[in-house]
Order: structure tokens, then C-alpha cells, then sequence
């Protein structure tokens, strides 16, 4: 080696160590003093262990002080000092006076200096106090990349926060945001000991790996619950009971309380047990959905009275019995009953149900879609428990979405202090969430805003926007971060929302769904007759206000511009370019949503009334807004990460520019396109004749697939070779598909034929035949409409070689 080579080894090591004194220098230490009782416990020991993780990112060092040590340290004692001999010594020689804290979940923080170093005590209620008391300091450890001065004394307001705890790391992250309750990842259906195989070797199994996570979960200090939907029960069940599905035989109800009483008996850790009724749709397998509430044959029992008696009769079991805590989520997919009507409620809940360890949990809201929704009118009704559900309000779009965040703060604040005003109101908690992975979207900053409010619903709004901004964006762009987030409701509610008919309905966003704008109807059967039909009737409710309804989705649109103004000044105060990236990308986005929408209520007002006074002006109106709107169509779907469906959009243009080629042809062909009994009747037809052809031609026919799934919308089922591919339309996405194949389908314009084993509303029948024109593709259309819940389909697709045409079974819309 060279005299130059080693002389820079040697400033290279030299540099090396003044680097590592510098940091020695820089990290700051701090020692936790806990009772051997504390850090025994695992709450604490997750709690502390989340707290040294953290501070490690920002250069602090946080130990626990062994028995041995002296303090020399920036010190956080922990515990009353009943519990903490040295925090109690600390407290007594400093003469430092702590609040008297009656609240087990309660704690004060205190910061103050001693002999040149910083001290913190946190004393809690109890311990479980001192655990929230820790993640209280966790919190603003990740506000301020920092351990501040921290004085205060928290009490929650809501005493129960219920959350998902379906792993450990849900539990952990429940425990985290302030769970008192949560709810695990095995439906009773299959923990219960039925008397049949393979369901009772499998949920034995079942049963000993659940154990294990509520053994956790009440390690952690959280009642550990076990959910359903509707009556679900094993056939197995009703055939030992003799038991007809009917509220009015005797032996349903005691089938009903026998699944449970096994269940309990079963698994005597579980706390309680969480029940939905009003939409059968979680059920698989071989296990079978029972709606109480509005089936049984000849059964005129009203729905108080099933709703009555389903509460009792569970009551019995769950409290009477057995002594654990009844959860009941009055939801129902409708605004004329239980969970949003008052006179319905008050007749369900008399003075004949119980009140202990029975909470009843509905919606803050009316119904699901929020903006425009009065709040929920059954609270403060009767002195039953309640739970309120607080939903993250982004029904325009789902967590896949990047659009930016909707805050839910204004929303949920004024809607706590309603249900909260009466002296002894009978809301007791909370019902949300928790964050299951680290991401600044809509769920977690529900679940976070839910957690603050929880805990205070007084608590400044713009504070805890501004705190959840500093947590991923830093505390330099916090303040326009949080403006954004204040003003996304605003943009949403007014830029989406078509305000004349948000109102009163169960759905007050009619024209979205999620992330689609659906064509209604069927247009490739009806020439979009159906989904002008639909925009007309909003035309015709918004058209006395037609000028107001503009201005609201104005004001949105200019909402979403202060947005995007605001993550440009926000910009070059985020150190992380990524992260400043995908702020800018989520308001673009937000705003390119915003804007489409304006422009497609526009054109569809424009056309209607085009169609309405065919005038010169109004046409050229209509061609300008029409333009507008397909390049803004085109800008949205081109920009990054958008995951929107336009199919409304798109079948409105269809007819538009049919309208403005020969608008008097364009009517014609409205008017002679079918309408929903009159495909209902072409469908039905080409079933029966098609199902004659596979009968006539059955040797010849050859199997191509069997499919089977639970169907709760729309969906097109394209087979080419040996692959299906789904095309989604509307509602929920199919869940437990299932498809065997047994010849591929030829690349050849040969005839396909469905043969229908279970179904419901339609049928599953062929929308278009393979030909050479969609690259020898067969599309299955299955429509689910009108009912509602998932529905069990199966069939089995067939093909002849003889084309269509020659079997009369082209399609009569082809």
C-alpha cells in the first residue's frame, strides 16, 4: 500500500470515529422505572417495546431501569405510586401533586426537569390506565419525532371501543388505538360442535387455535368477542329439531338457542357474542342462511314481534345462561326499519327486553352513505346500551382507491355530542377500528379520528388532522396537510353528492357506487333505455333547483382546487419525495374524480333538456358539455392509479351522440328498445329454447365447465379456452368461486349453451356468443337483481358444433 493510500485510510477511520462520537453525543437516552408487577404484564411489555421501536427511528433510547441502577437519565416513571416504590420516593421528596384519578381507564402525564435532566410520570387509573397512558406518549412520539413536554390528564368519554381483533397483530394494533373489545376471525358457524362430519373434526380444531388468540387478547386486558350474520346454522341443526324455518314453530327458536348454548359450552372463554340480522350474505359452504326478520312461509308474525322474540330468545341463552355480554347490531339494508326508524325501534325494544350486558349497535347514520343522512334517529330512545358504529365515510370510493382521504371529523363530532347531550344518555361506546397497516388512507384516519374522539369528542378537529398530517408527512407540511383533510368532506359531499336526491332515500348517493358509475339496466339488451330512464328521473327532481344543484357541485369542484393548491404549498415542506409524490397524485386524483362528475351531470341535465326543447342553442350546449365531458373522462381514467369504472358515463354518451346525429331516430330506438319484463321474457325464451337444443342435442353436446359461487350483483362471466375471467359490474364482487373444466372451449364460432342447476332472479344465461369478432370469447351474463344478499349459482356451460345461427339461438339483441 502507498504512503497517499494509507494516510486516507487513516483520515477514513478517523472520520469514522468523530462520526460516532457525534451520534453517541446526539442519542438521547431516557430509562422507564415500572414495578416487577408491570413489566410482567403483556400489555405493558407491548406497550414499551412499540415505544422503544419508534424513538429508536428518531435517535432516543428508551431501557427499563433495572433494580440495581441508579437514575442518571432523562427518567419516565410509571405507575401510581402505590405501585411504584421509586416514583412515590421521586413524588413525596419533590412534593409534586398528582390528580386523583377515579376512571380505571383514565391516566395523567406530568413533565417536569430534575438536576438537569427531564422526567415524566405517568400514572394511570390502573394498569390498564398506565398502558394507555404509554400509548399516549407513543402517540406523540410519532406527532413529534420527539419526546415532548407532555401535561395532561385523559379520561375517555366512551368506556367501550370495540375493534377487529382477527390475529395477533389486529389485537396488538386494537390495543394500540384504545380497544377495550374485539371481535375475532371465526364466525360461530364454524366454532360450534355440530353433529356432523367433517364440520365437528374441523371446528374442534377450529376451537383450539381461537383459544390461543383469546388467551392473548385477555393477556392485552380485552374482552374477546364471537360474531354471526342472521340465523346461519349446518343443516344438521333443524333436521335434530324437527324444526321448521319459520319464527311461529316452536322448535326453530329452540334450534336457535342451541347453537349458541353449544357454542358457550363449547368455548366458555369467549366474553360475548356479536349478532347481525337484516342481510343474510356471509354464510359458505354447507352451511345455510335463515332470514328472520322477513321470511318463513305463511308466517304474519310483524317484524316487532320476530325482532322481539329473536332478542329474547338470544338473551336467554347469551346473559341467562351463561352470563356473557349480548352485542346485537340492529343494521338492516333499509331506512324503514329497525336500525333507522324510531316508532320501529321503540316496538322492538319494550320494557320486556333487559338491559344487562345487552348493547344494541347502529350506525351513527341514517343509512350507509353518510353525506346528506340525518343522524341516526334510535339513540337515547330506551335505556338499552348502545354502541355507536363509526364508518369511514368514503362510500365514492374503497381502500384500494387513492383518491385522498375523506375526514371524518366534522361528521362524527357533531354526531357524538347529539347522542351524548342527554343527562344519562345510553350510547357507551364506540365501534371502528383499528389501522392494520401503516398507510394515510381513509380507514386509518377514521379509525384514528374515531380513537381521539372517543377518548374526547370536544377535541379540536384541526389538532388531530394536523397530528395524523405530522405522523406521515412531518410537522413542517402538517398545517396545509390538515387543511386538506378539513376540506376533503366538503369536496366529497358537495362535488359527488347530487344534493336534490340525497335526501330520504336509503341511498343518497344514487348515480355511484364505490369506484363505478353504473350503467343501469342492461344496455346491450335495452340500448340504455333503463339508465336514461334513471338520469331522467334526477333530472326531473333536480330541475326545479337545476341552477342551485350546479352551484353545490361547483362548490365541491372548487374544493378539490383548494386542495390541490394546498398540496402544492405543502410540497416542498415534505423531506420524503415519495411521500410528497403520492400526496400530489391523490389530490389530482381526487379532483380529476370531482370534475367528471360535475361534467357528467351537466351533460345529462344538458341532454335532457336537449331532448325536452330541441333547440339550435341547446344542442350546441349539449355538444360542448358532452365534449368536455369525455375528455375529462379520458384525463381521469389516464391519470395514475385510477381504479374507476365509467360505464354510466360511457352508455350516456352513446345515446348523446345518437341524440345528436338524428335525435328523432335516437328516440325511436329508446322507444322500441325492451324494457325490464320484455328482456326478462327474451332471456327466458332463449333459456327455454336453449335448454330444448341441449336436451335434442345431447350426445353431441360436450362439456366445457362446471362454475358455482355466492352472486350479490352483477357480473359477466367471459370463457375463452380454459379460462374465465369475471368482469365485475355492480354490488358485491362474487365470493367462494369455484370451476372445474373438462374441455377447453374451441377457438371456433361453435354454439354455447348454459344449463342452470341453481339460481336466482335472471339466471345465468349467454349475453354473446363466440365468434371471430370477440376472439372466439363466450360471455355469461349473471344478474342478481332484484334480490338482495348473496345468492348460490351453479351451472355448467355446454357448446354444440353447429354454429347459432343454424340452432336459432343467435341472441334476439344481437
Amino acid at each position: 500500500m502507498s504512503v497517499n493510500n494509507k494516510h486516507i485510510v487513516k483520515l477514513f477511520l478517523t472520520l469514522l470515529i468523530l462520526l460516532s462520537i457525534v451520534q453517541a453525543q446526539e442519542t438521547e437516552s431516557w430509562k422507564i422505572v415500572a414495578s416487577q408487577n408491570l413489566r410482567n404484564d403483556k400489555a405493558i411489555t407491548l406497550a414499551i417495546k412499540d415505544l422503544q421501536k419508534t424513538a429508536k427511528k428518531y435517535g432516543i433510547q428508551i431501557d427499563i431501569l433495572m433494580n440495581n441502577e441508579i437514575l442518571k437519565e432523562n427518567t419516565i416513571f410509571l405507575g401510581s405510586p402505590s405501585q411504584n416504590k421509586q416514583s412515590a420516593q421521586f413524588i413525596n421528596s419533590n412534593n409534586i401533586k398528582l390528580q386523583k384519578i377515579d376512571d380505571e381507564q383514565g391516566f395523567e402525564i406530568k413533565s417536569l426537569g430534575s438536576n438537569g435532566k427531564r422526567v415524566m410520570i405517568i400514572t394511570g387509573g390502573s394498569l390498564l390506565g398506565d398502558v394507555y397512558g404509554l400509548y399516549w406518549l407513543w402517540d406523540r412520539l410519532k406527532v413529534y419525532k420527539k419526546i415532548p413536554e407532555i401535561n395532561t390528564l385523559r379520561i375517555p368519554r366512551l368506556k367501550i371501543r370495540y375493534m377487529s381483533g382477527r390475529s395477533k397483530k389486529e389485537i396488538e394494533n386494537a390495543l394500540r388505538y384504545g380497544a377495550t373489545w374485539v371481535t375475532g376471525n371465526l364466525s360461530a358457524n364454524l366454532l360450534v360442535p355440530w353433529d356432523s362430519e367433517p364440520e365437528k373434526t374441523e371446528n374442534a380444531k377450529n376451537r383450539e387455535t381461537l383459544r390461543e388468540l383469546i388467551n392473548y387478547a385477555h393477556q392485552l386486558h380485552l374482552k374477546f368477542f364471537i360474531y354471526e350474520d342472521e340465523f346461519s346454522f349446518h343443516p344438521s341443526l333443524i333436521k335434530e329439531f324437527g324444526a321448521k324455518l319459520t319464527p311461529e314453530d316452536p322448535a326453530f327458536w329452540d334450534a336457535v338457542q342451541a347453537k349458541y348454548r353449544r357454542l358457550l359450552q363449547a368455548m366458555p372463554e369467549i366474553d360475548g357474542v356479536r349478532i347481525r340480522t337484516g342481510e343474510a350474505t356471509r354464510v359458505g359452504g354447507s352451511y345455510r342462511a335463515f332470514d328472520v326478520m322477513h321470511n318463513g312461509e305463511c308466517c304474519d308474525w310483524s317484524l316487532a314481534k320476530r325482532y322481539r322474540t329473536w332478542v329474547k330468545k338470544m338473551y336467554n341463552v347469551v346473559v341467562g345462561e351463561f352470563n356473557k355480554i349480548y352485542f346485537q347490531r340492529t343494521w338492516v339494508t333499509s331506512a324503514y326499519e329497525q336500525h333507522s326508524m324510531a316508532a320501529v325501534y321503540k316496538k322492538i325494544f319494550t320494557d320486556d327486553i333487559p338491559v344487562y350486558n345487552l348493547y344494541m349497535s347502529p350506525y351513527l347514520s341514517t343509512t350507509d352513505r353518510f353525506f346528506f343522512q340525518p343522524y341516526n334517529p334510535t339513540f337515547n330512545l330506551t335505556p338499552h346500551n348502545m354502541i355507536v358504529l363509526l364508518a369511514p365515510l368514503d362510500y365514492h370510493g374503497h381502500r384500494d382507491a387513492k383518491i385522498f382521504p375523506t375526514f371524518p371529523g366534522g361528521y362524527y363530532q357533531n354526531g357524538l355530542k347529539l347522542i351524548l347531550s342527554p343527562k344519562k344518555p345510553n350510547v357507551k361506546g364506540a365501534d371502528f377500528g383499528a389501522p392494520s397497516d401503516d398507510r394515510w388512507d381513509s380507514w386509518n384516519i377514521t379509525f384514528y379520528t374515531a380513537s381521539r374522539l372517543a377518548w374526547n369528542p370536544d377535541e379540536d378537529l384541526k389538532t388531530i388532522a394536523k397530528d395524523f398530517s405530522a405522523i406521515y408527512f412531518g410537522q413542517d407540511a402538517a398545517d396545509d396537510i390538515a387543511d386538506i383533510f378539513l376540506l376533503s368532506p366538503e369536496a366529497y359531499k358537495y362535488g359527488i353528492y347530487i344534493e336534490p336526491v340525497a335526501h330520504g332515500d336509503f341511498s343518497s348517493l344514487r348515480h355511484m357506487r364505490l369506484t363505478t358509475f353504473p350503467a343501469k339496466g342492461l344496455p346491450r339488451l335495452d340500448s340504455g333505455k333503463k339508465h336514461i330512464n334513471f338520469l331522467y328521473d334526477i333530472y326531473l327532481r333536480c330541475h326545479p333547483w337545476q341552477e342551485e344543484t350546479l352551484l353545490y357541485l361547483d362548490h365541491g369542484l372548487e374544493k378539490a382546487e383548494q386542495m390541490k393548491k394546498k398540496a402544492q404549498n405543502a410540497k416542498p415542506s415534505i423531506s420524503n419525495e415519495k411521500s410528497a409524490e403520492r400526496l400530489l397524485n391523490s389530490v389530482e386524483l381526487t379532483w380529476q374524480l370531482i370534475k367528471t362528475n360535475n361534467l357528467y351531470v351537466k351533460t345529462f341535465f344538458a341532454y335532457f333538456d336537449y331532448r325536452d326543447t330541441p333547440t339550435e342553442q341547446n344542442k350546441k350546449h349539449l355538444q360542448k358539455t358532452s365534449q368536455e365531458l369525455q375528455q375529462s373522462m379520458n384525463n381521469f381514467l389516464n391519470t395514475p392509479n385510477c381504479v374507476y369504472r365509467l360505464d354510466g358515463m360511457v352508455q350516456l354518451q352513446r345515446n348523446v351522440n345518437q341524440a345528436l346525429k338524428n335525435l328523432q331516430q335516437a328516440e325511436k330506438i329508446l322507444d322500441n328498445a325492451p324494457d325490464d319484463n320484455e328482456i326478462k321474457i327474451l332471456i327466458s325464451n332463449q333459456q327455454k329454447k336453449s335448454l330444448e337444443i341441449l336436451q335434442k342435442y345431447a350426445k353431441k353436446a360436450v362439456k366445457v365447465v362446471h362454475w358455482k359461487g355466492r352472486v350479490d350483483g352483477r357480473d359477466l362471466l367471459k370463457i375463452h379456452l380454459d379460462q374465465i375471467e369475471i368482469e365485475h359490474l355492480r354490488y358485491d364482487p362474487i365470493l367462494d368461486k369455484k370451476f372445474k373444466f373438462f374441455n377447453p372451449l374451441p377457438e371456433k364460432a361453435y354454439t354455447i349453451i348454459v344449463k342452470d342447476i341453481q339460481s336466482r332472479s335472471f339466471h345465468p344465461f349467454v349475453l354473446e356468443q363466440p365468434s371471430k369478432e370477440n376472439n372466439y370469447t363466450a360471455t355469461i351474463y349473471l344478474s342478481d337483481f332484484p334480490m338482495h344478499g348473496y345468492g348460490r349459482w351453479e351451472f355448467e356451460v355446454y357448446y354444440l358444433k353447429e354454429k347459432p345461427e343454424k340452432l336459432g339461438l343467435l341472441p334476439a339483441w344481437k
